[in-house]
């Protein structure tokens, strides 16, 4: 393994007490010796005097050293901060919450320091080299300063530089889509903060156009957006400007071509339909105002597609709609619900996929007490009697979907009579899921043994049972 040419940046930096060049990008003439007695950063005349100040004093570093650090276009101090300084986060961390905690003394000197923009360009390359770090909190923190710094530049009349750095090659927006590919957990309200920040007067083009082109794979731009919508809702001016804007518009037509049967590739299908589940999740009035019956015949189409993986993710998507909508009472869940019956009666052969169905139709029971039974008992208890020992065949599962429907307090008795009669049968002629159905018995039985129809029924069960059995 070739050796790393970083191995001990710490020793690096002892060695070049003697010699420090000159740091390119940022050339000033500095005088040591007020290196070392004056720490304090809101002393500092230039960009360059304010780093050296807050490096000595959080990094705890010797003037020479700290000058290493931004020698030869900041090698060293981008190493420290992806690496860490002998391999400990703390003190680059206490260097990001000093940097955060002085902002605007470090936004101030971009309007005077001597070399104009180039060193504010120079300071948010070093500052976004956080993002490449191996500890998240150094991540987070890195976040949370750019978003503060694009505040303070938008505040000082400096947002058009800000923006044009930002969107650069090699840019912040760069730098934070390729840091995210490695880690989502740094898509939070501190990178919603950068985007807004940065993107204050360019938000339909930042969100519909620079992130687009610079992520350029479709699925991979839809993933990001899913995964940003609801820090982007979370933020009220925020929210606010993507929906007056246009910019949620833009992503469901976006979403809606993409998901359509029209598309040949699937996982792309797939992913637009994921997002167009969470911006009716997240934004349910633009949706239900024009875009509901389109994106449900969406979903509807993955459901009757040739690839399982499309169908799998069409229910999973289906269900999370039907289990939101129905805790909010939303006038949709019943067509939701009335979607996934039919799902499930269309696909009942297919025994992976009913499995899925059946689970999360257990969840919805368990969750909602006053769901309508009957809607999804009627047209399922006519499949099983007709497909019974046929083409499909009862399994584990299916044994403890109906448990649940005989403890659901929306169980008719004609429904619950027909269950026990689909029970009959495992229950009388197969010994290995016999056991399976006797807690469903039990529970029916108690609940209408008072009933003259229920017991009418059970006396014929029982003398069906005995005439086999004697």
């Amino acid at each position: 393994m070739k050796p790393s040419k970083y191995k001990d940046s710490f020793n690096t930096l002892k060695s070049s007490r003697k010699n420090v060049p000159e740091p390119n990008t940022l050339s000033t003439k500095l005088n040591i010796e007020h290196l070392n007695s004056n720490h304090d950063c809101n002393n500092a005349t230039t960009v360059i005097e304010f780093l050296l100040f807050t490096l000595i004093s959080k990094m705890k570093l010797k003037a020479t050293q700290a000058l290493a650090l931004l020698a030869n276009s900041n090698t060293l101090l981008i190493h420290v901060i992806i690496k860490g300084l002998k391999g400990q986060f703390d003190p680059v961390i206490s260097w990001y919450k000093e940097l955060f905690a002085h902002c605007e003394s470090l936004v101030k000197l971009f309007k005077t320091d001597p070399e104009g923009l180039s060193s504010t360009f120079h300071v948010l390359d070093i500052i976004k080299s956080g993002l490449h770090s191996k500890s998240l909190e150094v991540g987070n923190w890195t976040l949370r300063l750019m978003g503060k710094v694009a505040s303070g530049m938008n505040d000082e009349e400096m947002s058009g530089a800000a923006w044009d750095w930002f969107v650069r090659e090699n840019g912040g927006l760069q730098v934070i889509l390729s840091s995210i590919t490695r880690t989502k957990d740094l898509i939070n309200e501190n990178l919603v903060s950068v985007l807004c920040q940065f993107g204050r007067y360019n938000s339909m083009e930042l969100f519909t156009h620079n992130i687009k082109l610079s992520i350029q794979d479709q699925r991979m731009y839809m993933e990001f957006v899913t995964d940003l919508l609801e820090p982007l809702a979370d933020h009220k001016l925020t929210r606010d400007e993507l929906m007056d804007k246009g910019i949620i518009e833009f992503w469901i037509n976006l979403a809606c071509g993409k998901g359509d049967i029209a598309n040949s590739n699937t996982q792309e299908r797939a992913t637009a339909l994921k997002l167009l589940t969470k911006i009716w999740l997240t934004f349910p009035s633009i949706i239900e105002d024009e875009y509901s019956d389109l994106i449900i015949r969406l979903l509807q189409r993955a459901n009757r597609d040739k690839a399982i993986g499309l169908q799998t993710t069409s229910v999973a998507l289906l269900f999370t709609l039907l289990h939101n909508f129905a805790f909010d009472r939303n006038h949709f869940a019943l067509l939701i619900y009335k979607t996934l019956t039919f799902a499930l009666v269309e696909n009942y052969q297919k025994e992976e996929l009913r499995e899925l169905i059946l689970i999360n139709f257990r969840i919805i029971l368990e969750d909602f007490n006053t769901i309508p039974l009957n809607v999804l008992l009627d047209p399922l208890i006519k499949q099983i009697r007709s497909s019974e020992g046929i083409t499909s065949f009862f399994n584990l599962f299916d044994f403890e979907f109906l448990e649940i429907v005989a403890k659901h307090p929306k169980l008719s008795l004609r429904n619950a009579i027909q269950v026990l009669d689909i029970l009959a049968k495992p229950y009388i002629y197969n010994q290995v899921f016999a056991n399976c159905t006797f807690d469903s018995f039990i529970v029916i039985a108690n609940r209408f043994k008072e009933n003259r129809q229920f017991g009418s029924f059970m006396e014929k069960f029982i003398k069906v049972v005995l005439s086999i059995h004697i």
